[in-house]
């Protein structure tokens, strides 16, 4: 399956089948950054459990026929978690990162997970 041009979750979800162009996923990060507005609305309490789920049924598609040890759904599920604590992380700046390192934190995350 290749790397999708949709959504923004689409790039995310991505990082589990391959490394994602860095300007790709370096464009959906500055998006985040850039727009204080709606980043802590779509990261909120409110709406973080619907981005949580789209971003977990974009990437259980990616793993689906994978052999692991846990099912699609339940990795994706982990994944999108551990991305969107990254992603809020990463736009409140806090800690404060670089670019490079939420781009490069966000893949190593998603990679441990995908092999556990």
């Amino acid at each position: 399956m290749k790397p999708s041009n949709g959504t923004i979750a689409d790039k995310p979800a991505d990082l589990v089948q391959s490394p994602v162009a860095e300007d790709l996923l370096r464009r959906v990060l500055e998006h985040f950054k850039q727009d204080q507005q709606i980043a802590p609305v779509l990261l909120g309490c409110e709406t973080r459990p619907v981005l949580a789920s789209a971003l977990s049924q974009l990437t259980a598609e990616r793993l689906h026929g994978r052999s692991a040890l846990l099912s699609p759904q339940l990795a994706a599920r982990r994944i999108a978690a551990a991305q969107l604590v990254l992603l809020d992380a990463w736009t409140a700046g806090r800690p404060a990162m670089t670019i490079d390192t939420a781009m490069a934190g966000l893949a190593a995350t998603t990679w441990a997970l995908v092999a556990a």
